[in-house]
């Protein structure tokens, strides 16, 4: 299911055959929110990344601080 409020998904985003994978590898950022593509819908966490949790508004925020060389998948 994409990340939002519900109801706020328009139907034809519910099709994930739609949705471009990213693979992020991080360079040079540290802070707990994980960046994506426009508009994420999913993330799959790498195992450096930890566990993964979404504020009311979609904004997805890893247990720990990203660093150098951390990496994580994003659908958007």
């Amino acid at each position: 299911m994409p990340l939002a409020q519900a109801g706020l998904v328009p139907p034809r985003e519910l099709r994930q055959d739609g949705w471009d994978e990213q693979h992020v590898t991080i360079e040079a950022l540290r802070d707990h929110r994980l960046p994506g593509g426009s508009d994420p819908v999913r993330f799959e966490p790498g195992g450096s990344v930890g566990s993964v949790s979404y504020d009311a508004t979609g904004v997805a925020f890893a247990e720990d601080a990203l660093s150098r060389g951390d990496t994580y998948d994003v659908w958007s």
